[in-house]
Formats: C-alpha cells, structure tokens, sequence
C-alpha cells in the first residue's frame, strides 16, 4: 500500500499463488524490485510467517517490517490454549499478551511478569520471550 501524507492510501500489488513457499515469494518480490524501486519503500506489513520475513528483509533492506497484530494474537492464542495448565491461567497469559500489544507505556514489566508467572509450570515464557520479545520493534 501507498500512502501519502495524510495517511489515505491504495495497495501497490497483489500476488495471488497456490503455496507462498519461498520460491513463489522469491519470484513475486523479484518481479516487484524489476518494476519499482523498493529503496524508496519505508514501511513492510506481513503476518508471522519467518520466511516471508526473511525474503521480505533481503528485498525491502531499507524499510521497516511490521508484524500484524491480528495474527500475532491468532497465533499466540493457539499456542496459549494447548497449554496444559488451567483455564483462568490462560486466560490470564492472552490478557497481558494483549495488554503488551495494545498499551505502549510503562506498565510492560508487570504484564510481562504476569505472563511468565501464569505460565511457569510450562515452557510457554521462554518460547515467548525467544520467538516475540525478541521482534517486538517488528
């Protein structure tokens, strides 16, 4: 998507493909860096797939990747729910994941604290703090 100054903006292309291996995204965003100048390109949004991440870095090197939020928390949902600890415990961890996502201020040390503590009879924290924490600027 292109936008201009005051934010209003159209999308720029569309890809539809029967798997997004990493041949297929390799082909579309080589295409795209053949017709456009993606220097120019200042922001990226994906969902949480590490291949198109990755791709996506090689080709928009100048540009920020943002992860989208919807699927950041679809994700962690289902990772929360396999949990083999109690419900309210859960519910307890998506509560503070949200609380993370949504509110940027310095609350973030309690809700952090709150995750590992509902979640410590399991390995939940550490895949957490490894997989997301260390991509939070995305």
């Amino acid at each position: 998507m292109a936008q201009n100054a005051n934010f209003n903006g159209v999308p720029v292309a569309y890809c539809l493909m029967s798997t997004g291996n990493k041949y297929n995204l390799e082909l579309f965003y080589s295409v795209m860096r053949d017709h456009n100048d993606l220097q120019e390109t200042q922001v990226v949004m994906v969902d949480k797939d590490s291949t198109n991440i990755d791709i996506l870095q090689h080709y928009f090197d100048k540009a920020r990747i943002l992860l989208c939020v919807f699927y950041v928390l679809k994700y962690l949902k289902l990772r929360v729910h396999g949990l083999k600890i109690p419900l309210p415990n859960r519910m307890n961890i998506m509560k503070n994941i949200r609380r993370l996502l949504y509110d940027n201020n310095q609350m973030s040390a309690i809700y952090l604290k709150e995750i590992k503590t509902e979640s410590e009879e399991t390995d939940f924290y550490q895949y957490f703090e490894l997989n997301w924490l260390s991509c939070c600027e995305m």
